[in-house]
């Protein structure tokens, strides 16, 4: 008889053990999806942040033709351009 209510009570403390186990392992696994969510929103926005900068690169790039791209080598001597007017 001892023995019998000995073993339910055991059984009734595996169950319960087993119960927030089993509590525990949904919980962690909910977080690790939250976390997994957030850190694939975050590398979307940093992609597409990202490729809002190249297209306004793009846009704000001085053109290869520009003054200011151009080495000054036309006129090493420094002299001036002589132009004439017409008249």
């Amino acid at each position: 008889m001892k023995t019998a209510v000995n073993n339910s009570q055991t059984r009734t403390k595996k169950s319960k053990a087993q119960a927030e186990h089993t509590e525990v392992n949904k919980r962690m696994k909910k977080s690790n999806e939250v976390t997994s969510r957030n850190m694939w929103k975050t590398k979307q926005r940093q992609e597409k942040k990202l490729q809002q900068k190249d297209i306004s690169d793009n846009y704000m790039r001085k053109a290869p033709n520009c003054i200011t791209r151009q080495a000054i080598t036309c006129n090493p001597q420094s002299q001036r351009r002589r132009t004439s007017k017409n008249n």
